[in-house]
């Protein structure tokens, strides 16, 4: 049992990375950007799926691989459930206009960093 659900959550991770790898422009990817020059011409394999795709993937085999690695007691998978509901949730408050505008202009001081200015080109798209 255990080595289908670390199966399955591999098989989603290469899913998902699959899609920034082939459908997406690497430029609007933030570890790919320093490669985008080597981009071959993206193939566009999973249209409207490949949207939300990655997003699905991860959630997915994340779950997955917490309740592979918690212990086997209804506390800790709750406990994994539950910070995952709080990484998801702070992603998503991130992504609202007025935090992703208060985030870009805080990034673009000189006290913003690589990382503020990463998690304003999230909050930008």
């Amino acid at each position: 049992m255990q080595t289908a659900l670390a199966g399955s959550a591999v098989f989603a991770l290469v899913l998902g990375t699959s899609v920034y790898l082939l459908d997406r422009d690497w430029t609007s990817t933030l570890m790919l950007a320093p490669l985008a020059v080597w981009q071959p011409q993206p193939l566009l394999l999973f249209g409207r799926l490949g949207g939300s795709l990655p997003s699905f993937c991860h959630a997915y085999a994340f779950a997955l691989l917490s309740i592979l690695l918690l212990r086997p007691v209804a506390a800790g998978r709750a406990a994994g459930a539950l910070c995952w509901l709080v990484i998801a949730s702070l992603l998503e408050v991130l992504q609202a206009v007025p935090v992703s505008d208060w985030l870009s202009a805080l990034a673009a001081t000189p006290a913003g960093g690589p990382v503020l200015g990463a998690l304003a080109a999230y909050a930008a798209h």
